[in-house]
């Protein structure tokens, strides 16, 4: 799971120092003396509190929009990330608006990505990003966006060109919000290690 910043601490745990003797028959009465004196010694010590050991939260990797990000699957750059009061979509089909926009109470996330196919195999449009990788979207909060249908006819999209391996394209896509600011995109590799990207410079994500 992520998390925005910081992890907690468990409650320390207190343990007594000493227990009480086990006797299993009865004392002399030299001894019974020595061993009461022992004992009393023993429980006018004060107990200490020993705190359990913490484990602290391990912080993620991320990028900044504009730096490259490689993983085995592609190497992606994300362009922007926009809050959009539309987005023209002038090649939808004829159901569709010509131009997104959000719902009541939500936001409308732009992303431009520029990534470049890693793999042997060969992707038949560029406009939908790697085969071997799947892209989310989280708001500061860490709730997930759902991402628009058909981000294929979003305007500037090129759907017409394949990309081999080494060749790069750009991959536009966008996301429906709730009414919160933009946390982060996770590039899930199917081949290698998520790729996490920020809006904020400032957000920092740890795994709890």
């Amino acid at each position: 799971m992520l998390a925005g910043c910081g992890g907690s601490e468990g409650e320390p745990e207190s343990a007594p120092a000493t227990q009480a003797p086990t006797i299993s028959e009865a004392p002399t009465s030299e001894a019974a003396t020595s061993e009461a004196e022992s004992t009393e010694e023993e429980t006018s010590e004060e107990p200490t509190s020993e705190a359990p050991e913490t484990t602290e939260p391990e912080a993620i990797e991320v990028h900044q929009i504009g730096e490259p990000a490689e993983s085995p699957t592609a190497d992606l750059v994300v362009n922007a990330i926009e809050d959009r009061d539309g987005i023209p979509m002038p090649n939808g089909l004829p159901d569709m608006p010509a131009v997104l926009e959000p719902e009541e109470g939500e936001r409308l996330w732009y992303v431009d990505i520029t990534w470049t196919n890693n793999l042997s195999e060969s992707v038949a449009k560029e406009c939908h990003g790697p085969y071997a990788m799947d892209l989310h979207a989280f708001d500061v909060e860490g709730r997930e966006m759902l991402m628009v249908e058909q981000p294929g006819f979003i305007e500037g999209q090129n759907c017409q060109t394949g990309l081999m391996q080494g060749q790069t394209g750009t991959w536009l896509t966008a996301f429906h919000g709730l009414d919160a600011e933009f946390g982060w995109l996770a590039f899930d590799d199917y081949n290698g290690d998520p790729v996490f990207v920020v809006k904020n410079p400032d957000l920092e994500l740890y795994q709890e």
